[in-house]
């Protein structure tokens, strides 16, 4: 199933981007976030990083996390996001789009904002 959820659309949400922030700082280790094709969504360009984590949606690459082992936690968060955001949007059985979950995401950020 592709259903392209972008990286880029879950780091610009203004809390996530926050929340991102804000560990990238506690971990103190300079740390690169690229979507597939190499762009960098947040953070700063590594080129000789001692680690890099894919970042997978529906068993695919929607990106990556360089930097240090203490990244991996990040790289395991933004896919359990893009997941979680493929499961609001679409059905696993049928592969369209759910209503219902589509209904309560939108109730959600709705009262949220």
């Amino acid at each position: 199933m592709n259903h392209d959820t972008s990286l880029k659309e879950i780091i610009d949400d203004f809390e996530i981007k926050s929340l991102l922030s804000d560990l990238i700082h506690l971990i103190e280790t300079p740390v690169s976030i690229e979507d597939v094709n190499g762009h960098l969504l947040l953070g700063e360009f590594i080129i000789n990083s001692t680690a890099e984590y894919l970042i997978i949606a529906d068993q695919q690459p929607i990106g990556s996390m360089k930097g240090d082992s203490s990244t991996q936690i990040i790289a395991r968060l933004l896919s359990y996001l893009a997941n979680q955001e493929n499961l609001v949007f679409f059905d696993d059985l049928t592969t369209i789009p759910n209503r219902r979950y589509f209904n309560r995401y939108y109730q959600h950020n709705l009262f949220k904002g």
